[in-house]
């Protein structure tokens, strides 16, 4: 087998080597791309539900002053009587 043609084998080997990595390289930036766009969606749920939280924290202490505030009236109204 002369040297050119020990070339062109090798060089045929190399072409189907980088056909196969660009595959698997288009498959790999899919997947990535895919991973992203979930990582996107579990960002906004968490920040949704985080949002959430703070509302009812709020709400919570809101209603913990009005108890607050109702208990500390009855509490007056008793030691008058």
């Amino acid at each position: 087998m002369s040297n050119i043609h020990s070339l062109v084998l090798h060089v045929e080997q190399l072409i189907k080597q980088n056909q196969l990595l660009q595959q698997e390289n288009q498959t790999l930036r899919n997947q990535t791309a895919e991973q992203e766009e979930t990582l996107a969606t579990l960002t906004e749920q968490n920040q949704d539900q985080a949002g959430f939280s703070a509302e009812d924290e709020a709400t919570m202490t809101q209603l913990l002053s009005l108890l607050d505030a109702e208990l500390s009236g009855s509490n007056k109204e008793q030691s008058h009587d």
